[in-house]
């Protein structure tokens, strides 16, 4: 069950994003054999990706990266050897580099009130 490998709090209102998400990204149906292949492997890290992938969406109205950097977290924590586990790391990296960008961004418009007094 996915709400056992979460962190405490993680799996709450997710119903309202749920549904503007199918309006996003609607629901295929799989042929049977997709189904039974998809039946064989453990779907957990998959749901974590794509949950960091949905917070993370610029379309999304609730998008949220510290959600989407959460999932992300757990899925590599959880599922290190899965291969989405590098692809997350991916995205992991990229928000530590919008966090640096972003911290930089404040120091230079510190600097430029103090050169402006």
């Amino acid at each position: 069950m996915l709400t056992t490998i979460l962190p405490a709090g993680i799996m709450h209102c997710h119903s309202i994003i749920l549904k503007g998400l199918l309006k996003i990204f609607p629901i295929q149906i799989l042929p049977q054999k997709q189904k039974e292949e998809s039946g064989k492997k453990k779907p957990a890290d998959e749901a974590l990706y794509n949950l960091g992938l949905i917070y993370a969406h610029v379309d999304n109205p609730a998008k949220d990266y510290q959600k989407s950097q959460t999932y992300f977290n757990v899925l590599t924590e959880q599922f290190p050897d899965s291969d989405l586990a590098e692809e997350a790391r991916i995205w992991l990296g990229l928000f530590e580099t919008i966090e640096k960008i972003q911290q930089i961004d404040i120091e230079i418009e510190q600097q430029k009130k103090e050169l402006t007094r």
